[in-house]
Protein backbone atom coordinates (compact mmCIF):
# COMPACT_ATOMS: atom_id res chain seq x y z
CA UNK A 1 0.00 0.00 0.00
CA UNK A 2 1.60 3.24 -1.16
CA UNK A 3 2.34 5.69 1.65
CA UNK A 4 1.41 3.13 4.30
CA UNK A 5 3.06 2.49 7.62
CA UNK A 6 5.54 -0.39 7.94
CA UNK A 7 6.73 -2.88 5.36
CA UNK A 8 9.60 -0.60 4.37
CA UNK A 9 7.36 1.43 2.08
CA UNK A 10 7.43 5.27 1.93
CA UNK A 11 5.46 7.04 4.68
CA UNK A 12 5.83 7.43 8.43
CA UNK A 13 8.85 5.49 9.72
CA UNK A 14 8.09 2.57 12.01
CA UNK A 15 10.45 3.90 14.68
CA UNK A 16 9.18 7.50 14.64
CA UNK A 17 7.18 7.06 17.84
CA UNK A 18 9.18 5.82 20.81
CA UNK A 19 7.12 6.44 23.96
CA UNK A 20 3.60 5.63 25.04
CA UNK A 21 1.40 8.58 24.19
CA UNK A 22 3.59 10.00 21.41
CA UNK A 23 1.74 11.57 18.47
CA UNK A 24 2.50 12.29 14.82
CA UNK A 25 3.30 15.84 13.77
CA UNK A 26 4.45 17.55 10.60
CA UNK A 27 6.53 20.57 9.66
CA UNK A 28 8.33 19.91 6.39
CA UNK A 29 8.41 16.18 7.14
CA UNK A 30 6.81 13.69 9.47
CA UNK A 31 7.92 14.25 13.04
CA UNK A 32 7.35 12.94 16.54
CA UNK A 33 5.32 14.93 19.07
CA UNK A 34 6.51 13.63 22.46
CA UNK A 35 3.89 12.97 25.11
CA UNK A 36 3.46 15.81 27.59
CA UNK A 37 3.26 15.77 31.38
CA UNK A 38 0.27 14.48 33.34
CA UNK A 39 -2.83 16.75 33.12
CA UNK A 40 -1.40 18.77 30.19
CA UNK A 41 -3.43 19.17 26.99
CA UNK A 42 -2.26 19.35 23.37
CA UNK A 43 -2.75 22.91 22.15
CA UNK A 44 -2.27 24.72 18.85
CA UNK A 45 0.84 26.91 19.24
CA UNK A 46 2.30 28.75 16.25
CA UNK A 47 5.56 29.39 18.13
CA UNK A 48 6.36 25.66 18.09
CA UNK A 49 8.12 24.07 15.12
CA UNK A 50 5.27 21.59 14.59
CA UNK A 51 2.51 24.12 15.28
CA UNK A 52 1.34 22.54 18.52
CA UNK A 53 2.59 21.80 22.00
CA UNK A 54 1.64 20.61 25.46
CA UNK A 55 0.35 23.13 28.00
CA UNK A 56 -1.62 23.37 31.21
CA UNK A 57 -5.37 23.52 30.51
CA UNK A 58 -7.05 26.91 30.66
CA UNK A 59 -9.53 27.00 33.50
CA UNK A 60 -13.15 27.27 32.38
CA UNK A 61 -14.58 26.71 35.84
CA UNK A 62 -17.40 29.18 36.45
CA UNK A 63 -18.49 27.93 39.88
CA UNK A 64 -16.23 26.57 42.58
CA UNK A 65 -16.97 25.68 46.19
CA UNK A 66 -14.54 27.27 48.65
CA UNK A 67 -15.90 25.58 51.78
CA UNK A 68 -19.02 24.19 53.45
CA UNK A 69 -19.45 24.41 57.22
CA UNK A 70 -21.99 22.92 59.64
CA UNK A 71 -22.24 24.21 63.18
CA UNK A 72 -21.76 22.08 66.27
CA UNK A 73 -22.72 23.17 69.74
CA UNK A 74 -24.07 26.73 69.91
CA UNK A 75 -21.53 28.97 68.14
CA UNK A 76 -21.63 32.72 67.67
CA UNK A 77 -19.94 32.74 64.25
CA UNK A 78 -19.10 30.80 61.10
CA UNK A 79 -15.66 31.77 59.81
CA UNK A 80 -14.29 31.10 56.31
CA UNK A 81 -10.61 31.71 55.48
CA UNK A 82 -9.03 31.13 52.07
CA UNK A 83 -6.16 32.12 49.78
CA UNK A 84 -6.29 35.76 48.68
CA UNK A 85 -8.78 36.58 45.92
CA UNK A 86 -8.25 39.91 44.15
CA UNK A 87 -11.49 39.42 42.17
CA UNK A 88 -9.96 41.03 39.06
CA UNK A 89 -11.24 38.13 36.94
CA UNK A 90 -14.80 39.52 37.19
CA UNK A 91 -15.63 37.06 39.95
CA UNK A 92 -17.71 37.39 43.11
CA UNK A 93 -18.48 35.33 46.19
CA UNK A 94 -21.83 33.86 47.11
CA UNK A 95 -22.58 32.68 50.65
CA UNK A 96 -25.59 30.51 51.41
CA UNK A 97 -26.81 30.11 54.99
CA UNK A 98 -29.55 27.88 56.36
CA UNK A 99 -29.99 27.91 60.11
CA UNK A 100 -31.86 28.63 63.31
CA UNK A 101 -30.97 30.87 66.29
CA UNK A 102 -31.32 29.87 69.93
CA UNK A 103 -33.02 33.25 70.52
CA UNK A 104 -33.67 36.47 68.60
CA UNK A 105 -30.53 37.83 66.97
CA UNK A 106 -29.17 39.96 64.15
CA UNK A 107 -26.89 38.22 61.67
CA UNK A 108 -23.98 40.19 60.26
CA UNK A 109 -21.16 39.78 57.77
CA UNK A 110 -17.49 40.72 58.15
CA UNK A 111 -14.56 40.44 55.74
CA UNK A 112 -10.78 40.28 56.22
CA UNK A 113 -11.02 40.29 60.03
CA UNK A 114 -12.22 43.91 60.04
CA UNK A 115 -14.36 44.53 63.12
CA UNK A 116 -15.06 48.27 62.79
CA UNK A 117 -15.72 50.85 60.11
CA UNK A 118 -18.60 49.33 58.09
CA UNK A 119 -20.84 51.92 56.45
CA UNK A 120 -24.10 50.53 55.17
CA UNK A 121 -26.77 52.15 53.02
CA UNK A 122 -29.72 50.63 51.22
CA UNK A 123 -33.09 49.26 52.19
CA UNK A 124 -34.76 46.43 54.06
CA UNK A 125 -38.01 45.04 52.66
CA UNK A 126 -39.97 43.16 55.31
CA UNK A 127 -43.44 41.75 54.56
CA UNK A 128 -44.01 44.41 51.91
CA UNK A 129 -42.83 47.31 54.08
CA UNK A 130 -39.67 49.10 53.01
CA UNK A 131 -37.29 50.65 55.53
CA UNK A 132 -34.29 52.72 54.47
CA UNK A 133 -30.93 51.78 55.93
CA UNK A 134 -28.28 54.32 56.79
CA UNK A 135 -25.75 53.04 59.33
CA UNK A 136 -22.33 54.51 60.10
CA UNK A 137 -19.29 52.81 61.57
CA UNK A 138 -20.91 49.44 62.19
CA UNK A 139 -19.09 46.34 63.43
CA UNK A 140 -20.52 44.34 60.50
CA UNK A 141 -22.76 44.54 57.45
CA UNK A 142 -26.31 43.43 58.42
CA UNK A 143 -27.77 40.50 56.48
CA UNK A 144 -30.79 39.54 58.59
CA UNK A 145 -32.61 41.29 61.43
CA UNK A 146 -33.83 40.00 64.77
CA UNK A 147 -37.40 40.22 63.43
CA UNK A 148 -36.50 37.57 60.85
CA UNK A 149 -34.37 35.41 63.14
CA UNK A 150 -36.63 35.85 66.11
CA UNK A 151 -36.31 32.59 68.01
CA UNK A 152 -35.45 28.92 68.14
CA UNK A 153 -38.30 27.86 65.84
CA UNK A 154 -37.69 30.63 63.28
CA UNK A 155 -35.38 29.16 60.67
CA UNK A 156 -33.90 31.34 57.95
CA UNK A 157 -32.43 30.78 54.49
CA UNK A 158 -30.14 33.61 53.39
CA UNK A 159 -28.29 34.23 50.13
CA UNK A 160 -25.45 36.75 50.20
CA UNK A 161 -23.25 38.08 47.41
CA UNK A 162 -19.93 39.78 48.07
CA UNK A 163 -18.23 41.79 45.35
CA UNK A 164 -15.01 43.75 45.19
CA UNK A 165 -14.69 46.53 42.58
CA UNK A 166 -12.13 45.80 39.88
CA UNK A 167 -8.65 46.97 40.79
CA UNK A 168 -7.93 50.37 39.23
CA UNK A 169 -4.89 52.41 40.22
CA UNK A 170 -5.86 55.08 42.74
CA UNK A 171 -9.43 53.85 43.16
CA UNK A 172 -10.84 52.79 46.50
CA UNK A 173 -11.82 49.12 46.71
CA UNK A 174 -14.59 48.59 49.22
CA UNK A 175 -16.62 45.37 49.32
CA UNK A 176 -20.28 45.47 48.30
CA UNK A 177 -22.79 43.07 49.81
CA UNK A 178 -26.25 42.05 48.63
CA UNK A 179 -28.48 39.83 50.72
CA UNK A 180 -31.88 38.17 50.41
CA UNK A 181 -33.34 36.29 53.36
CA UNK A 182 -36.41 34.12 53.82
CA UNK A 183 -37.76 33.11 57.22
CA UNK A 184 -40.44 30.95 58.78
CA UNK A 185 -42.46 33.91 60.05
CA UNK A 186 -41.81 36.53 57.36
CA UNK A 187 -39.76 37.18 54.26
CA UNK A 188 -37.07 39.80 54.48
CA UNK A 189 -34.81 41.23 51.83
CA UNK A 190 -31.86 43.50 52.52
CA UNK A 191 -30.11 45.34 49.74
CA UNK A 192 -27.03 46.91 51.25
CA UNK A 193 -24.18 48.79 49.67
CA UNK A 194 -21.36 49.05 52.15
CA UNK A 195 -17.76 50.01 52.46
CA UNK A 196 -15.13 50.04 55.16
CA UNK A 197 -12.61 52.55 56.41
CA UNK A 198 -9.86 50.29 55.03
CA UNK A 199 -8.92 49.93 51.38
CA UNK A 200 -9.19 46.23 50.49
CA UNK A 201 -7.11 44.89 47.60
CA UNK A 202 -8.12 41.24 48.03
CA UNK A 203 -10.44 39.06 50.07
CA UNK A 204 -9.02 36.43 52.43
CA UNK A 205 -11.80 35.91 54.97
CA UNK A 206 -15.59 35.99 55.29
CA UNK A 207 -17.36 35.64 58.62
CA UNK A 208 -21.01 35.31 59.63
CA UNK A 209 -21.60 36.42 63.21
CA UNK A 210 -24.43 37.18 65.61
CA UNK A 211 -24.84 40.27 67.79
CA UNK A 212 -26.55 38.44 70.65
CA UNK A 213 -27.52 34.85 71.43
CA UNK A 214 -26.11 31.93 69.39
CA UNK A 215 -26.85 29.58 66.51
CA UNK A 216 -28.09 26.04 67.07
CA UNK A 217 -26.15 22.94 66.01
CA UNK A 218 -26.72 21.90 62.41
CA UNK A 219 -26.73 25.34 60.75
CA UNK A 220 -25.06 25.10 57.35
CA UNK A 221 -23.25 27.66 55.24
CA UNK A 222 -21.46 27.24 51.90
CA UNK A 223 -19.13 29.80 50.33
CA UNK A 224 -18.86 29.74 46.52
CA UNK A 225 -16.78 31.65 44.01
CA UNK A 226 -18.46 32.58 40.73
CA UNK A 227 -16.38 33.68 37.75
CA UNK A 228 -17.58 35.12 34.46
CA UNK A 229 -17.32 32.49 31.74
CA UNK A 230 -14.73 33.16 29.04
CA UNK A 231 -16.15 34.54 25.81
Amino acid sequence: MSGGIGGGEPGVPDDLLTTKGDSHGFDTANARVPIGADTQVLTADSTQALGLGWAAPTSTEVLSVIETQETTGTPTEMNFTFSALDMDDDSFLKLEFDGVPTAALTLGLQVNNLTVGYYSEGYRLTSGVMTLLDHNNLAYMPVASSSLMGGVNQSACILMEIMLPKGITGASRSPMMFSKAHGLVQDEEILSCGNTTSNITSLTQVKLLVDTSTLVAGCRATLYKFRRAAA
